[in-house]
């Protein structure tokens, strides 16, 4: 299977030598939109592009997919630049590939360092209307669809809602969509009190069914230590 990862990056330097160097070891090819050399230089390993400080990250999330056509890949994986999936992700989730359009899971871990201090809490994902929507870090969409969609999944004058309006495009072509419920794949966010977050920690942690994790170190020893 040749998977490649989409991410536009935005500073957060001390976070993404992490997240990016993890996923590396899992895809065939990462690729980044960035805006900065110092960006560049953490993102070692991957297909970094330099990007205008105006662009969307719509056009952002776009133009990196428009980048990894070039490779002709069996799928391709949306995780942000803050987020670390476990080691089978891919293996386990591609399989689902063989019936569905686009792929992922229903919840996520979200991290958050603090000056002394380390925060985490577990959200299960959507409900009500959403229920059937995996969230967005993690997807894995095919080949067979983004042909279908010439490759346009993207709003590329958003800033906001990119998660949704992918899944707009995937109902208006009939895409089918599966969630992985396996407790055996976990995915995380990772957060930082340095830089400033659109969704913070704090009002996400307010969402329904939020549950805080206690045992911090623990979790992340077992699950993601480059987050240690």
């Amino acid at each position: 299977m040749k998977i490649i990862s989409v991410i536009p990056v935005n500073g957060r330097e001390s976070i993404i030598k992490n997240t990016i160097n993890r996923l590396i070891k899992q895809v065939y090819k990462v690729i980044i939109a960035g805006h900065t050399n110092d960006e560049a230089n953490i993102c070692e390993g991957s297909d970094f592009y330099l990007c205008d400080n105006n662009m969307t990250v719509g056009a952002k999330w776009q133009f990196c997919v428009n980048k990894s056509r070039e490779y002709s890949p069996d799928a391709i994986l949306i995780v942000g630049s803050g987020g670390m999936i476990s080691d089978n992700w891919c293996e386990i989730l591609y399989n689902d590939l063989i019936d569905y359009d686009m792929v992922g899971s229903a919840g996520i871990y979200f991290l958050d360092y603090q000056p002394i201090s380390k925060r985490l809490f577990y959200w299960p994902g959507y409900k009500g209307s959403r229920s059937l929507e995996p969230i967005g870090m993690g997807r894995l969409i095919s080949k067979s669809f983004l042909d279908k969609v010439n490759w346009q999944i993207f709003d590329k004058n958003s800033n906001s809602g990119l998660d949704h309006s992918t899944m707009r495009i995937i109902g208006r072509n009939s895409g089918k969509v599966n969630i992985n419920r396996s407790p055996d794949i976990k995915s995380m966010r990772i957060s930082s009190y340095k830089y400033v977050q659109k969704d913070s920690y704090d009002r996400l942690r307010r969402h329904p069914g939020a549950k805080e994790i206690n045992n911090i170190n623990e979790f992340l020893a077992l699950n993601f230590p480059e987050a240690l």
